[in-house]
């Protein structure tokens, strides 16, 4: 065998490793496109040899000694085998993502599962309602419900505001800041990590600013076919400047299967006073076929109750004091269930 690896000249009949499309493929092609000891010529369709067996594909650790294995019983060239020696040490060894450690299993997997989730009608909620708000009511300072096109003041999604701690929170106590939970069984659909609002007017600053929220968004059934989504805007009302800063607050991944109940995010809680007023949450569904918001109207009588109870001056709409509801005033296209424009839902 020669001594100089850079002098292997293969036979280009016995010299192709299939390579499966994901990332650590496409690092080893282009590794291999840039003048490497092997120059693989690459195609689509396995390892074409002067004999009849071909190499499995080098989809897992596992398969590397089988495929070595199985490519010695065929009486290969040894530079061949060399070659095929050299591309799984390549593959153990390169890292999914540079300078960063390789994803876990689980976590992987966790990516994976939305696809598996099956997921009810939307008028299934009419009956069978979730018993589960989106965050703790000891947590609630206030709120209003989802105001529909035909409010006074509509705005389109509920509103929770947080109660102020005695004493800040230090951003780097995660698990202290309160918690939000999946509302109902689904799938992660939507993150959003450091996502720019329109600018308002800050008094306190005296200029207009554009503050940074972030979200998680949860499929929880269908309408007509299309995902119905439960969107959780999370806004602490700043900017903190650095688009890492929320991530450790957000407990899931897209693509990750909840139950009702799990913790999927916690609501960080700004330091300052005046600021941590006006943190909230903005929650709504979305009817994703017709790109729709809808309101909120899937929460057992007790949580409409609990959360009405909390509203004080923020349960208004014009001169009318709002009742009992998750959704006031609503048209047509924002009642989930179909059944009309309710004053009350």
């Amino acid at each position: 065998m020669p001594g100089d690896l850079e002098s292997v000249d293969l036979p280009m009949a016995a010299k192709v490793l299939i390579l499966q499309p994901d990332r650590n493929h496409r690092r080893l092609r282009r590794f291999l496109s840039r003048g490497s000891i092997c120059r693989f010529p690459f195609v689509q369709d396995g390892l074409h040899m002067p004999f009849s067996r071909r190499l499995p594909r080098l989809s897992k650790p596992a398969h590397w000694s089988r495929s070595l294995r199985a490519l010695s019983q065929t009486g290969a060239p040894r530079e061949v085998l060399l070659a095929a020696l050299l591309v799984s040490v390549f593959w153990s060894t390169a890292p999914t993502r540079a300078g960063s450690p390789a994803e876990p299993p689980q976590a992987r997997n966790k990516s994976n599962q939305g696809a598996a989730v099956r997921l009810p009608d939307i008028t299934s909620f009419s009956e069978q309602k979730s018993s589960r708000f989106i965050v703790d009511f000891a947590q609630v300072r206030t709120g209003h419900p989802y105001l529909g096109a035909n409010a006074v003041r509509p705005h389109t999604g509920g509103h929770v505001y947080f109660q102020i701690p005695d004493k800040p929170i230090s951003a780097e106590r995660v698990e202290e800041f309160p918690a939000i939970y999946a509302v109902a069984d689904g799938y992660v659909s939507r993150i959003d990590e450091y996502f720019k609002l329109r600018p308002i007017f800050n008094r306190r600053l005296g200029k207009e600013i554009a503050n940074r929220r972030y979200g998680v968004t949860l499929a929880i059934a269908r309408k007509d076919g299309a995902v119905v989504d439960f969107h959780y805007s999370i806004e602490p009302m700043m900017d903190p400047g650095d688009p890492d800063f929320y991530k450790p607050f957000i407990l899931v991944r897209r693509g990750q299967a909840v139950k009702q109940g799990d913790i999927i995010a916690r609501m960080y809680i700004p330091p300052q006073r005046d600021v941590a007023e006006k943190t909230h949450i903005h929650f709504n569904l979305m009817d994703t076929g017709r790109r729709k918001f809808m309101a909120p109207v899937i929460f057992s009588d007790d949580i409409n109750r609990r959360f009405h109870a909390t509203w004080g001056a923020r349960g208004v709409d014009g001169e009318q004091r709002i009742p009992v509801c998750m959704g006031y005033r609503l048209a047509p296209a924002e009642n989930p269930f179909g059944t009309g424009a309710p004053d009350k839902q």
